[in-house]
């Protein structure tokens, strides 16, 4: 199911659509059988940050995300079409739980924050996107406190700093291999990872954007299922976080290093 949502048939380039647009009721106006509710995509941002399907829950998050630039500023529409990047007419455009899932991916996927504050524990499970070197936030809410998070990649580990904590606070995390260290969050990071650019469509355009249907990590492998439209190149990124890989990659091609990324270009026959 989740390949089906990463996929064309729920997915478009700017959110997912309620239904599958195979069935034989599939309208791509209709407001219940296929539509695009940014609520819907953030929904199903959550669930892949919750099973390890990072980088279609990126793609999601972002296309709310990049909905408040798309019509009122600063806020997140209803609903638009299931066929076209367009609200629809009769679209709310300042919907409250459209922005809610703008903020819901972010805070319990991308950074994976969990709360106890009766156990006096901070759970911080981040998925920072690979071509980002360093984040921030602020005014975590903490019991009657108030703190900041600061995370910082190091060689192969993320660095999770909690920035005016309470005394009693501890932070905690569900990552393989996490450890605190003098009350710093250090994460091992994989040796490698992908980064996927994000924009919005043109508007009125339909899907063309590639998309990731499934990701698996091994040792020394990283194997992505991907679907695009054939005869279009695609460009990705490749982060390195162990020195001296001898990375090479089996239907695609990668470029030379710089900065800790490499260019990698997928092309659809």
């Amino acid at each position: 199911m989740f390949d089906r949502w990463a996929s064309c048939e729920f997915s478009t380039d700017a959110g997912t659509r309620l239904a599958s647009d195979r069935t034989s009721f599939y309208d791509p106006i209709s407001y219940h059988q296929g539509s695009v509710w940014p609520l819907f995509t953030g929904w199903v941002s959550v669930a892949e940050y919750r099973t390890g399907h990072t980088l279609s829950a990126y793609d999601h998050l972002m296309q709310n995300a990049n909905l408040t630039w798309s019509q009122d500023l600063g806020n997140v529409t209803e609903l638009l079409s299931g066929q076209f990047f367009q609200p629809l007419g009769r679209s709310s455009a300042h919907q409250l739980w459209s922005s809610a899932m703008v903020i819901s991916p972010v805070v319990r996927g991308l950074f994976g924050l969990t709360w106890d504050a009766q156990a006096g524990t901070l759970s911080v499970t981040p998925h920072l996107p690979a071509d980002w070197q360093n984040a921030s936030i602020r005014n975590v809410p903490f019991g009657n406190a108030r703190l900041d998070l600061k995370f910082t990649r190091s060689a192969s580990d993320l660095v999770v700093e909690a920035i005016h904590a309470p005394p009693a606070m501890r932070l905690a995390s569900r990552a393989p291999g996490a450890c605190v260290q003098a009350g710093t969050l250090h994460i091992p990071l994989p040796e490698v990872e992908i980064a996927i650019g994000h924009q919005l469509p043109a508007f009125g355009e339909e899907t063309r954007q590639l998309k990731v249907l499934d990701q698996k990590m091994s040792a020394h492998r990283l194997e992505l299922t991907l679907a695009g439209i054939g005869g279009v190149r695609y460009s990705l990124l490749l982060r390195e976080n162990v020195a001296n890989l001898k990375v090479h990659a089996n239907g695609a091609s990668i470029g030379d290093l710089n900065h800790g990324l490499r260019p990698v270009s997928v092309e659809f026959p």
